[in-house]
């Protein structure tokens, strides 16, 4: 990877992530069977759990098909490479306030994303003086009837993280 064009998102709009897509043919299963992807994805878990927020929902993706990869997954976890290298520059700054700093929450949800099970995905992140402090973003445990119902899961996952 150190010779990879640095890409400017985590995850492109253009991979689309579902277990469904498990080698298909013998050719596919030899290929991925000399790919270290569970290996790979382990060492940008530890990225997405500590220091990286920007890696969470692009790492939750991936982790779907640990078990079933296929040659289109690698190329996600590649894609994810590639935007790691570019960023390594970045951190987590607190900023330095006057008054007393306070915790800011803010969570979203998608409606059905999901391609396999049409769950929706809850994603939340807290602050504290400009810097994040707690993320997740993870698949919905049941599935939503629409957006609404989908935002006020969100809300409660992330209220509960709050409390």
């Amino acid at each position: 990877m150190s010779n990879a064009k640095v890409v400017s998102t985590p995850l492109a709009n253009h991979f689309k992530i579902s277990i469904d897509h498990c080698p298909k043919t013998n050719e596919e299963e030899k290929y991925m069977s000399k790919v270290p992807y569970a290996s790979a994805v382990g060492c940008v878990m530890c990225f997405r759990v500590c220091t990286r927020p920007d890696l969470a929902h692009a790492i939750s993706q991936v982790c779907k098909c640990m078990s079933k990869s296929r040659k289109q997954h690698w190329e996600v976890v590649k894609w994810i490479f590639q935007y790691f290298k570019g960023t390594t520059s970045l951190g987590i700054m607190f900023d330095r306030q006057q008054s007393k700093p306070s915790v800011i929450g803010y969570v979203d949800s998608d409606n059905a994303w999901d391609f396999d099970d049409r769950r929706s995905t809850t994603r939340f992140v807290f602050t504290l003086a400009g810097g994040p402090i707690m993320w997740r973003s993870s698949v919905q445990y049941v599935v939503a009837m629409s957006t609404t119902e989908a935002d006020y899961m969100a809300a409660g996952e992330a209220s509960k993280e709050a409390l």
